[in-house]
């Protein structure tokens, strides 16, 4: 279908072993820019969608302590 997905994530400490607890990692704001638009875009984390669009140019994704998918269809 030729649909390919980016991965993102940030090199950040998101468990003190010390303590034992989870980390808060504040969201960073990155800009996905594309070279042409695709047919449609999906933001996901952990296997739910949290955005979408269609014909998108740019991919904004709140980058957190954990990966994000951006899945891409190319258009036609």
């Amino acid at each position: 279908s030729g649909r390919f997905s980016l991965v993102l994530w940030r090199v950040v400490k998101v468990w003190d072993q010390n303590a034992r607890t989870p980390i808060d990692v504040a969201p960073l704001a990155v800009t996905v820019r594309l070279g042409q638009a695709l047919a449609s875009a999906e933001v996901r984390r952990r296997g739910a969608t949290i955005a979408t669009g269609t014909a998108p140019l740019e991919i904004p994704v709140a980058l957190g302590g954990e990966p994000i998918v951006v899945r891409m269809q190319p258009a036609a």
